[in-house]
């Protein structure tokens, strides 16, 4: 109750200055413009995607409809303020001067806005480019980039994410009126102890060996790695049990006594860790799993169930050890097979100045964004 309590006060809160608002919208402010002093206050610099004085309507939005943003200023502070939106089903970024709507009761605050709408789903990204004279700050998200308040920075902002949806799309049934079991395939069930070190030659990230660890012994958690006991390796989500597709199958029909009707596999692509979110190379699945037949096997048996799979993609990350980033050279051979090299060893040979004409594509573009960090970490889990 204290908390539906909280939440209807902050609402109210928002419509009482929504309303007052009303009447300086579309006036010039009121408050005296300090002029064109080369300088943003930034305290007074806001933009909320949860509260909809800032963005309406709150979150995702069907295509065709239209969504409004707002920008916070210090009343007469900014001469212009800008909204830079990337589209990303065109590819393209836009740039759309905001409009001065009014300022706050008391005259302290200025605000800006832009609607922006899409005819097609997309996902737009965005931030703000405020000036004033030579002076210029950007507004984007907080670095987790889970929207709320965001932050001004004179680099480069995190943008923050509208989602445009396909009114019409609608999700299938059987995921909907069917439980749903989430099965982390190495620490589910052994169905094929002959895989179990089908992998051994390759290793887990970099030069880290893998561990494998007996049924029912606790996982490695190199955090107690200084306490009497330990009996790990010291390294993070390398350590394997020995799971693998064979064990999903083998248990399809205990599965179906649950009454489970959708199996949901964490990430089953070839990668060097347990979790498998660190992708090495999604046309494969890892050997240590099984082979592609063994999971068209699975696929066969559960639909004779009436069960489904879904499998987690995550396409928007892979790992520093895998084809598309290579950091440790387990797949690059750059004098032999240049248009394959990996996107960690086509910045080192840009660095060294090795950099050759054959190299230009994929990776030029890459070059034009990550430039100055482009030996980071692209792990996303450890």
């Amino acid at each position: 109750m204290f908390i539906q309590g909280k939440s209807a006060i902050s609402i109210a809160a928002t419509i009482a200055l929504l309303f007052t608002l009303l009447p300086s919208f579309g006036e010039n402010p009121t408050a005296a413009a300090e002029g064109l002093d080369d300088n943003i206050h930034w305290n007074e610099l806001k933009h909320d995607t949860r509260d909809p004085l800032f963005r309406h309507p709150f979150g995702a939005v069907p295509a065709g409809e239209s969504v409004r943003l707002r920008m916070q200023t210090k009343a007469g502070d900014v001469e212009s303020v800008k909204l830079i939106l990337w589209d990303d089903l065109n590819k393209k970024q836009s740039v759309h001067p905001m409009t001065p709507i009014g300022t706050s009761p008391d005259g302290l605050l200025e605000y800006w806005e832009m609607t922006v709408s899409s005819d097609r789903p997309t996902v737009f990204w965005y931030h703000f480019e405020l000036q004033d004279g030579s002076r210029i700050v950007r507004y984007g998200d907080q670095p987790e980039q889970d929207g709320g308040i965001g932050e001004p920075t004179d680099g480069h902002p995190h943008d923050f994410q509208l989602t445009v949806y396909d009114r019409d799309f609608r999700t299938p049934d059987w995921f909907k009126l069917g439980i749903t079991y989430q099965i982390f395939p190495d620490r589910f069930f052994d169905g094929d102890p002959s895989n179990n070190h089908a992998a051994d030659d390759r290793g887990s990230r970099g030069n880290a060996p893998i561990e494998h660890r007996k049924w029912g012994q606790l996982p490695d958690n190199p955090d107690l790695s200084d306490l009497p006991g330990y009996d790990g390796d010291g390294v993070w989500s390398n350590d394997f049990y020995g799971g693998d597709l064979a064990g999903i199958r083998k248990k399809l029909d205990y599965l179906k006594s649950l009454g489970v009707k959708t199996l949901y596999l964490n990430p089953i692509f070839e990668a060097t860790s347990n979790h498998k979110y660190d992708t090495a190379d999604y046309e494969r699945i890892d050997r240590m799993f099984g082979t592609k037949e063994e999971f068209e096997l699975l696929a066969r048996e559960a639909k004779k169930r009436g069960m489904h799979i879904v499998l987690d993609g995550v396409f928007n990350h892979v790992g520093d050890d895998s084809k598309y980033f290579d950091r440790y050279g387990k797949w690059s051979d750059p004098e032999n097979r240049p248009e394959e090299i990996g996107a960690w060893w086509a910045w080192k040979l840009k660095k060294e100045g090795k950099w050759k004409e054959h190299y230009a594509s994929p990776w030029e573009s890459w070059f034009h964004i990550n430039d100055d960090r482009g030996g980071g970490d692209t792990t996303a889990c450890r």
